[in-house]
Order: C-alpha cells, then structure tokens, then sequence
C-alpha cells in the first residue's frame, strides 16, 4: 500500500502542460471532480467512467476554482485521457480502441470504457482529512490564486444535479 505522501508527491509533480507561463489546471482539477465524485459516493470501486455525469463534476471543479481564464478552457478529454502517463491512473481499454494521440470526448468513450484508480488511493479519496489534504495539494500547485475558504472545499451534489437538469431543460425548449 502506498502512503498518502506518495500520492501528494505523484499529484504536485505531474507532467503539466505550459502556456504563457502557466500551468494547465486540467489534471488538477480532473483529480479534484474525483475527489468529489468518490465523496459523493458516486466512485465507489476506484472506477472512473466518463460519463455526463463526470463532466460535469470536472466542469463544476473548474468553474468553482479556475473560474474564467483566458489561457485554458475546461476539455475533459484531454486530462482524461492524458492522466494515464501518471502512474495512478490506468486507462481502460475498449474492444474498439484506436490508439490515437489526443481524443475527443466521443473517440475517448468509444476507446476506452473509463479510468481505474489504486484501491489505495480510492481510499484516501474517501477519508475527508486525506481528501482535504490530497486537494489542497493539487489547489497550491496548479491554482495558486485560488480562494481558501470553508465554501470552495466541495462541489455540492446538487450543483451537479442541477447543472444535468438545466442541461435536459435547455433540451426540451430546443425540441
């Protein structure tokens, strides 16, 4: 079993890609929907799926501690995808994987059925003290100027909900 320093090593030193001088955010706040998702008890088995529903909890992560940037835009593919050259993230192939160098949301799912974790790791992701640290750890590293306080620790499950609900609605005005 490997510790939780272990893993606060792997998390603050990924390979992140630069631009203008920052460091891209999106493995980071991948890492971090997880993290919610795992406390939500929405990953119990150290699956990640790349469902609407884990889009969502990235897109709500990235709006809630990166907010607007002129630099990156919040593509879950591509730290879904590129987070398996981390040793604690093993993509799952498909039957009808095609290997490929980046990959859409759609090729993403059609290749792979999701992402496994450690069960270690799934379980300091469940352990709220662990969790906090494992956050803020990614939140120091990859978003310095993000807002320390009580409000931004969680991404509430009903943030997700709702997001999904105006997602259906804006679909039954469209149809």
């Amino acid at each position: 079993m490997n510790t939780l320093q272990y893993y606060i090593s792997c998390f603050t030193s990924m390979n992140c890609n630069k631009y203008r001088g920052q460091v891209a955010p999106h493995k980071a706040m991948m890492l971090i929907a997880v993290m919610e998702e795992t406390a939500n008890c929405h990953i119990t088995n150290g699956f990640v799926p790349h469902n609407d529903r884990m889009v969502k909890a990235f897109e709500c992560a990235w709006r809630r501690y990166v907010g607007e940037s002129s630099v990156f835009n919040p593509a879950f593919a591509t730290p879904f995808y590129h987070l398996s050259n981390e040793p604690f993230w093993k993509l799952m192939k498909s039957d009808c994987y095609v290997e490929k160098k980046e990959y859409s949301l759609g090729a993403l799912r059609e290749s792979f059925y999701g992402a496994k974790l450690p069960d270690d790791l799934c379980q300091y992701m469940a352990e709220s003290a662990s969790r906090q640290r494992l956050k803020r750890a990614l939140l120091d590293k990859f978003v310095p100027n993000w807002n320390d306080n009580e409000n931004t620790w969680m991404v509430a499950e009903s943030e997700i909900e709702y997001s999904n609900s105006d997602k259906k609605q804006s679909f039954r005005m469209v149809a």
